[in-house]
């Protein structure tokens, strides 16, 4: 991981919880029990170190410790509006000056994901991975006004 330097924080719902916002059948589709969240990296002691899994749902989490300190955010959480909506604005809060937010699902079965980044696209530059359902933003808080509250997010 980055030469070493780099800590990962990853965060998933507990073990038998349910999303506590507005979820599709899709998002809450996956035995996290049955694949275990954090069998990959658990299983690599050097990196696991540098790993921290978080537990919790990304409508009611506080985010408070992370604002202003990711380098990189990536977002892959539920689809719904709801749920794009609010990860977007928490991953815009916590992301560094000139860090990345990177968005998965960018595509027609994802209907919220593709909601919300039209509409976020209409006010910062985001960038379709070519081949990919990956959307990039490299965050300028100039722009958004640490955390968006210049930025609305639709």
């Amino acid at each position: 991981l980055m030469g070493g330097e780099a800590d990962v924080f990853t965060l998933n719902l507990p073990e038998g919880a349910r999303p506590e916002g507005n979820a599709t059948r899709r998002d809450t589709g996956y035995d996290f029990a049955r694949d275990g969240v954090g069998c990959v990296f658990q299983e690599c002691s050097e990196q696991n170190r540098r790993i921290h899994q978080l537990w919790g749902d990304s409508a009611t989490f506080d985010f408070l410790p992370y604002i202003g300190r990711m380098d990189l955010v990536f977002v892959d959480g539920a689809h719904t509006d709801f749920y794009v909506r609010n990860d977007t604005k928490r991953a815009l809060g916590m992301v560094r000056e000139g860090g990345v937010v990177l968005w998965h699902d960018l595509k027609y079965e994802c209907p919220g994901v593709v909601n919300v980044l039209s509409e976020l696209g209409q006010q910062l530059t985001l960038y379709n991975i070519k081949g990919t359902s990956f959307v990039a933003c490299r965050i300028h808080k100039s722009a958004t006004q640490s955390s968006s509250d210049k930025t609305q997010i639709p």
